[in-house]
């Protein structure tokens, strides 16, 4: 087992032992609704040294920052307590492309039976959907959310299994944040209310343009969302090489990292669904802040989240993960 999988089996043997707690306590509890007039942020508390979710802390251990300024915190979910809403899981990947190569999606074929195990932790109320993008332009919604996980794994074998296509002048870039939009508002018409967590299996190569990565990112800022990305870690990542040229490289990392989530890559297809398993993990355990943003312009505004220093001093270590900007919706 690699490194990154010792780590990861630890942490997904304390995140067992923590489930297996809470469910001894039932602290089952109702999702709470907050106020339409306020903006929510989700987020994640990891151990540094562990990277183990930390459970336990409260409203009172979160200071919240919007443009600088300190705002009052005006709800507080959490879901250890089950108070946060479930998750929409959708699985993202690239259509088949001629000189197909593990540096984009191809590196799933044959291998996606690993994502089961994983995919087996959904909670009750979780549902799992598969969608993708092609470079000649076209996108598709290929499963609409369920709970099922067989069915998802059979659509991302009908994906790719298609025959390869050819595409230019960034039509995969086009395809791809279409593919986004339709994935917001499928999240959007949800009944009950889901948060969406797009999955990109996907090699993470090539570029986009510096406006066509913000365009997809202001998307995914209208709304509380996360992506994470999973590769067999076929492509060297380097995050000093992020930007250039007006460029934005490694896009999957650009929007993961933008939205409060991450990519995990491993050469061990075996380790999916222990990658997945994390990823589930921290949704499920994530906290959700709701507070009331100065304007509702439509803008993009900076959001800073700390621990308050009596938090730190009992919960030393802790790195929190969110969205660093959101976008209040104006006010029709």
């Amino acid at each position: 087992m690699t490194a990154w999988g010792v780590r990861c089996a630890v942490v997904l043997g304390l995140a067992a032992a923590c489930c297996a707690a809470l469910n001894a306590q039932n602290l089952q509890s109702p999702v709470v609704h907050f106020d339409s007039s306020l903006a929510t942020v989700d987020v994640v508390a990891l151990n540094e040294k562990t990277l183990s979710v930390v459970p336990g802390l409260n409203e009172q251990d979160f200071e919240l920052y919007d443009d600088g300024h300190k705002t009052p915190i005006a709800g507080f979910a959490s879901g250890a307590h089950y108070g946060v809403p479930p998750i929409a899981l959708w699985l993202a990947l690239e259509c088949n492309n001629y000189g197909v190569t593990d540096f984009d999606s191809a590196f799933m074929r044959g291998k996606t039976q690993y994502l089961l195990p994983g995919l087996a932790h959904l909670d009750k109320a979780d549902t799992v959907g598969v969608a993708h993008w092609c470079g000649d332009g076209k996108q598709a919604i290929d499963l609409e959310p369920e709970h099922d996980p067989e069915t998802a794994i059979s659509a991302l074998n009908e994906v790719l299994k298609q025959r390869p296509v050819e595409g230019a002048n960034r039509q995969a870039e086009d395809a791809k944040e279409q593919m986004v939009n339709l994935i917001l508002t499928r999240a959007k018409s949800m009944n009950p209310q889901h948060t969406p967590v797009i999955v990109f299996l996907y090699g993470d190569a090539g570029y986009a343009f510096r406006y066509e990565a913000e365009d997809t990112l202001i998307d995914l800022l209208s709304m509380p969302d996360f992506v994470y990305g999973l590769n067999n870690a076929g492509y060297h990542f380097d995050q000093s090489a992020m930007f250039g040229g007006g460029n934005v490289y490694y896009e999957i990392h650009f929007l993961a990292l933008s939205t409060g989530g991450n990519v995990y890559g491993t050469p061990d297809a075996k380790q999916f669904s222990m990658a997945l398993d994390y990823i589930l993990m921290q949704m499920h355990f994530r906290y959700t802040l709701a507070f009331k943003p100065a304007v509702k312009d439509s803008k993009r505004h900076d959001l800073k989240i700390v621990l308050t220093r009596a938090a730190q001093e009992r919960f030393p270590g802790v790195v929190l993960r969110y969205r660093a900007q959101y976008i209040p919706v104006a006010q029709k």
